[in-house]
């Protein structure tokens, strides 16, 4: 009877402990899927991976979000209605150690869009998927044998909002970036072989000057990595642990 007793204890605190690991999961799930889920009413907006870190043994995320609402009055002088958009940054999100490395080189980039309702988690530079190319906001013009896109008028907004005044986009950017979305494929361009866009890219350095992941030292991120795998390893071992120990009383 004392054995069996002791067999029940010890599988009740195995399945306490997966229940435990399971649950701290489940509150890492993929953030973006609840934001997507909170803005169901809106049927255009970005969300933008701002800063990410490594904070109290913790990966976390921070998103720049950017909504747009359509046919408002843009110029109060002469009413003139147009579309706006609407940007707010949160706060520190903690997310899984998959899904931090998933994005670790997506830093500045738009992660997801829903365009007219439709949901698109293919990674591209802010303002591609929806604004730029875009003939209701801008307009392609010729200067200098190349081909830039320009917003007009009420929209020149757009312009700083997407850090356009300090990395032009060109329209064969543009257009390779078109033919990945077609494909399905993440678009981060290139320059000399390395990467336009993304986490190390001359864009992210000077449009996210103070991001909390630039300002770390390689050997900070190396040790964040190191940190989590030994976390991981303890978990495993403390779980084959107390299986091993459930299985042996009854013997």
């Amino acid at each position: 009877m004392r054995k069996i007793s002791i067999l029940m204890v010890s599988f009740f605190f195995v399945i306490l402990f997966s229940c435990s690991e399971q649950k701290k999961e489940r509150q890492i799930k993929n953030p973006t899927d609840s934001i997507i889920l909170a803005m169901q009413g809106d049927n255009n907006f970005s969300i933008i991976l701002k800063d990410m870190d490594y904070k109290k043994e913790n990966f976390v995320h921070k998103y720049q979000i950017i909504k747009k609402i359509e046919n408002v009055v843009i110029n109060k002088n002469d009413s003139v209605a147009g579309d706006s958009l609407i940007s707010e940054t949160t706060n520190w999100i903690p997310v899984s150690e998959k899904f931090f490395n998933i994005h670790e080189q997506n830093m500045g980039m738009e992660i997801v869009s829903k365009t007219d309702g439709k949901i698109s988690k293919i990674v591209s530079p802010a303002g591609y998927s929806q604004y730029i190319g875009n003939n209701k906001y801008g307009e392609w013009q010729e200067s200098g044998g190349n081909s830039t896109w320009h917003f007009i008028g009420q929209y020149m907004f757009m312009s700083a909002m997407f850090n356009m005044m300090m990395f032009p986009v060109h329209r064969s950017y543009y257009n390779n970036y078109s033919s990945n979305r077609n494909m399905g494929r993440n678009y981060y361009g290139s320059s000399n072989g390395n990467r336009m866009y993304g986490t190390n890219s001359s864009y992210s350095r000077a449009t996210n000057t103070g991001s909390s992941w630039g300002k770390r030292p390689a050997s900070y991120k190396q040790s964040s990595r190191n940190k989590s795998k030994i976390q991981r390893n303890n978990s495993r071992y403390q779980n084959k642990s107390t299986r091993s120990r459930s299985g042996g009383y009854g013997k």
